[in-house]
Parts: structure tokens; C-alpha cells; sequence
């Protein structure tokens, strides 16, 4: 299963994200699941790279990523809407697939 966490600050500010696991729907290299998730998370890390004045911290490893916006980072529009889109996406897939798929949020 993919688990993804969206990380909030004491603010309700998103402060970001971690994803985490293959989904297991298909193997390696044949799963939609996980494509679909890939897809949607690496379009959005590109767009914070591009539209966020400082950029985030992008740890990415075979089969997990973690994303850290800066707090300055966390107060611009751009943001928000990224990460609510990047969301929308996933939670798209985390209803269709449930048992391959899902999304917690965390404060910090």
C-alpha cells in the first residue's frame, strides 16, 4: 500500500508531504496504481521547484519521497493551491483504489 501524508504546521499551514510504499496492485513496472500516484506527486514537486521563491527540501528514494516546504514557502497562494491540487488527484485514486491507497494528515 502507498501511504501519503500531507504535514501540517501548528498553523494549518502545509508544511509537506511524505509518500510512501508501492501500492501493490500490479508489479513493479505494470502498476497503474502506482504510476498514476507517481505521476501526480513528481508534476506537483516540479511545480513547488518552479513557483516557490525558496525551494523545498525533496528527499526521494526508489519507492518514497518526502517534501519539506520552507515556512516562508508555506504562506504564498502557489502552495496552497499545488498541494490542494496534488490532493484532489490522490484522493481521486485513494477512492477508487482503498486497499492500495491512502491519505492521512499529520500536524507537526
Amino acid at each position: 500500500m502507498t501511504s501519503i501524508t500531507v504535514i501540517k504546521d501548528k498553523n494549518s499551514l502545509t508544511a509537506g508531504f511524505k509518500v510512501v510504499g508501492h501500492s501493490g496492485y500490479a508489479a513493479e513496472g505494470e502498476d497503474i496504481v502506482c504510476a498514476g500516484i507517481s505521476s501526480i506527486v513528481q508534476t506537483i514537486m516540479l511545480g513547488l521547484l518552479k513557483y516557490l521563491p525558496e525551494e523545498p527540501r525533496i528527499v526521494h528514494e526508489k519507492g518514497n519521497v518526502e517534501c519539506h516546504i520552507s515556512e516562508s514557502g508555506r504562506k504564498l497562494r502557489e502552495a496552497d493551491i499545488l498541494i490542494g491540487t496534488m490532493l484532489a488527484g490522490l484522493s481521486e485514486i485513494a477512492a477508487i483504489y482503498p486497499e492500495f491507497c491512502r491519505i492521512e494528515e499529520k500536524t507537526v
